[in-house]
């Protein structure tokens, strides 16, 4: 039942729960639009969540969440949870992130 995924997904987002970031990896990974959307919009709450999980799930699915969401909804949080996506993002591909260079 894949369009059950968002609903389970919002329902662990609202548990705080860090298996959230198993379903958002299956269902990024299967191109489900409904999490990628999800996904966008929880950017803070995942981070919350686990800081780590979160930068390395929107690294690996830059292209489901945009970096230029990540980066936005990162912007008035903790510098550190940005600075970190930026730094794995750099690593893993550094023209995706071209534009943050100097941030």
């Amino acid at each position: 039942a894949r369009n059950d995924l968002p609903a389970a997904a919002s329902l662990l987002l609202d548990l705080r729960s860090p298996e959230v970031f198993r379903l958002f990896r299956r269902g990024l990974m299967a191109g489900d639009e409904g999490l990628a959307q999800l996904a966008g919009a929880s950017v803070t709450r995942l981070f919350e969540i686990d800081d780590r999980e979160a930068c390395a799930l929107l690294v690996e699915h830059r292209e489901a969440v945009p970096v230029d969401a990540t980066v936005a909804a990162l912007q008035s949080k903790d510098c550190r949870w940005r600075h970190e996506y930026l730094k794995q993002l750099f690593a893993k591909d550094e023209v995706a992130g071209q534009s943050y260079h100097m941030q």
